[in-house]
């Protein structure tokens, strides 16, 4: 795993949101007389809650140290992490997803070079840094693409006239949409609903499409080497993609026990992504845009390793591009913290990152591809991880690019705005360059996770919301609007880098 973050893109605006989930030991504590640390970690991951929460109290009976788990889910975690700040007992440990994060945090980031955590891990470009010091440690890498079922493919390959023999003959979006339009016609025969989940554009469900799939599109505007302004070069493309996943999806050929209710379509925004992942692991549709994340809740929903399979998503314009790599998960140390509860919480983070019984549940259990060095030694048994690890001809998925070396979104200069420092190679604040070129993976370059560089949630919300009611009025059978869609995507992003510009 020692090289996936040095070339993947680092960053995403968190998953956060309003679960609240306190937990593993006693309650964290506030700073009593004896000087005794106590640990409050604030977590944007709901799926790692309950793993989170079982190791939290292994380390308290170890240790004696009480060590408190707080998730936070559904977009809100920015808004809840700066309540808890102002709480008697904040958090000592939190979560950023990219340079943004350290930037709007910037009062309570901790110096981490020279730390037992900085020193586990494998490549040290890949951490975020500010001012010249490391702030922000990266603890998985992750990928994203279309997520299928294999037997379903394996009887549509069947076929008396399949379109193509194998998930390796898509290889752009035109193979892919006929192909998926084929298995749509073909449903019945294949046992199905549908080729795709439904588009669930609920909160808990719309940055799959907000973030992931308009990366795409983001792939070609910054490409050109400027942030403040996005031309949509790519937005026709990211206009039939989505129309595929709408139109062969079961938000259209649904039954009444499904998504209707009382013969009316339920919202889009109603529909909850454990809906559409319901729907993908029950064998009802043949595939999902997902991540190397959802192996551990798709297992959970009982399938088995043989059967998930991933492959890169295709649009127009971006056909050469492999998987979407990176990482928006990164470990911050509350720099308002006692020094006692900082050292407490920083030890804590290197058990988790080394010792063999985090690692099993983490690496193993939860499938996380993590980038310390002891982690290397459990490599993630995740279907979907070695797939990718597979396509890009390396044994460790953590061999591709994050922003943090690759795209300069590992470092923050007050004086200078992004710029170079002596731990991550940075461009300057609006400079992007192109993504690599190295031909590693069989079908192209992996693509970074240029979602990163959005100058604050407004993008991601705005296209959120665009996206949503496009959804919604084409499954409906109305008039869908795309130039709404397409002006969200450029009004958006100039607007909320203007606003940036002021506030600097």
């Amino acid at each position: 795993m020692k090289q996936f973050l040095k070339r993947s893109a680092a960053a995403l605006i968190a998953l956060g949101a309003l679960v609240n989930l306190a937990a593993c030991s006693a309650p964290a504590r506030q700073k009593n007389l004896q000087n005794t640390p106590a640990i409050s970690y604030y977590n944007y991951k709901p799926e790692a809650d309950a793993s989170l929460r079982a190791l939290a109290s292994e380390y308290t009976k170890k240790t004696g140290i009480d060590v408190t788990i707080t998730t936070v889910g559904n977009g809100k975690y920015d808004e809840k992490l700066q309540s808890a700040f102002t709480k008697p007992a904040p958090p000592t440990i939190f979560h950023v997803s990219s340079i943004q994060g350290v930037k709007r945090w910037r009062d309570y980031v901790s110096p981490l070079q020279g730390t037992s955590i900085y020193n586990d891990l494998e490549n040290k470009s890949s951490a975020l840094s500010r001012n010249g010091d490391v702030v922000a440690i990266p603890y998985t890498s992750e990928a994203y693409g279309i997520v299928y079922n294999k037997a379903i493919l394996q009887r549509y390959f069947a076929l008396p006239n399949p379109l193509v023999h194998s998930v390796e003959e898509i290889r752009d979006f035109d193979t892919l949409q006929r192909v998926c339009d084929d298995i749509q016609a073909h449903r019945a025969q294949l046992g199905i609903e549908a080729t795709f989940a439904t588009p669930a554009m609920s909160s808990s469900s719309v940055w799959r499409f907000s973030k992931h799939m308009v990366n795409y599109a983001l792939t070609c505007d910054l490409a050109s080497g400027t942030s403040s302004t996005l031309a949509g070069n790519c937005l026709p493309g990211l206009h039939s993609l989505f129309d595929l996943y709408l139109r062969d999806s079961l938000a259209i050929t649904a039954n009444a026990s499904d998504y209707q209710d009382a013969g009316n379509l339920v919202p889009l925004n109603e529909v909850s992504l454990d809906d559409a992942m319901g729907q993908f692991a029950s064998s009802k549709v043949a595939m999902i845009q997902q991540g190397t994340w959802s192996w551990a809740q798709l297992k959970a929903l009982g399938m088995s390793e043989d059967n998930v399979g991933m492959m890169p998503i295709r649009m127009n314009g971006v056909e050469q591009k492999g998987y979407a790599i990176g990482s928006e998960d990164y470990w911050c140390i509350n720099l308002q913290a006692s020094k006692i509860d900082q050292k407490a919480s920083i030890d804590f983070l290197h058990w988790l990152a080394t010792s063999q019984q985090a690692q099993q549940v983490l690496v193993d259990e939860l499938g996380l591809s993590m980038p310390f060095g002891e982690s290397e030694q459990q490599r993630s048994t995740n279907p979907l991880s070695a797939q990718v690890r597979l396509s890009l001809g390396e044994e460790s998925l953590d061999k591709a690019a994050t922003p943090g070396s690759g795209t300069g979104l590992g470092t923050q200069d007050d004086s200078q705005g992004d710029t170079d420092d002596s731990t991550s190679t940075a461009v300057k604040k609006k400079a992007v360059p192109a993504p690599a070129s190295r031909e590693t993976q069989q079908e192209g370059n992996e693509v970074p996770w240029l979602f990163a560089l959005a100058p604050d949630s407004r993008f991601a919300d705005s296209m959120g919301h665009a996206l949503s009611q496009y959804a919604q009025d084409f499954v409906s059978g109305k008039q869908a609007d795309w130039q709404a869609v397409a002006k969200a995507y450029v009004s958006s992003w100039a607007q909320a880098s203007a606003d940036t510009d002021d506030e600097d």
